[in-house]
Formats: structure tokens, C-alpha cells, sequence
């Protein structure tokens, strides 16, 4: 490797360096506070539900068949 192209890399990490302590020094200084639309609370949590469903719901009676059962057929056919 030549001296020049070890220059250009020297010149070139250098100066990536400096861009990220840059960046670093802008994100850790103090910005000024910006407004904040409040936002309400949340619902408290509901502490105990019910287990059980209530009473007052009806069981549905099974429906009947609307299909009449059908025989088996014969597992042989008799040839025409």
C-alpha cells in the first residue's frame, strides 16, 4: 500500500470519527421542552370478574334431525 492511499484512510477515519462525536455531542445535550397534549388515565383494572355465567340464560334444546337416516346399501351391485 502506497502512502497516499494510507493518507486517505487515515483522512477518511478521522473525519468518520468526527462526525460521530458530533452526532453524540447533539443527541446528549439538553433540548428545549416541547408542549405535550396530555392524555387522560386509564381505567383502574377490574380486581374481580365473575366465574360463572348468570342464571337468567336459556339453554338451547337440541335441534332435531331434519335429514331422515338414510340405509346402508348393499355393498355389492349386481350386474345389469
Amino acid at each position: 500500500m502506497n502512502s497516499q492511499m494510507s493518507r486517505k484512510i487515515i483522512v477518511a477515519g478521522g473525519m468518520a470519527i468526527a462526525v460521530a462525536i458530533a452526532v453524540a455531542i447533539f443527541a446528549l445535550r439538553s433540548h428545549p421542552v416541547t408542549s405535550i397534549a396530555q392524555t387522560s388515565r386509564p381505567p383502574t383494572p377490574v380486581t374481580q370478574i365473575p366465574t360463572a355465567a348468570p342464571a337468567a340464560v336459556a339453554q338451547v334444546p337440541d335441534a332435531p334431525a331434519a335429514v331422515p337416516q338414510v340405509p346402508d346399501a348393499p355393498a355389492v351391485v349386481a350386474p345389469r
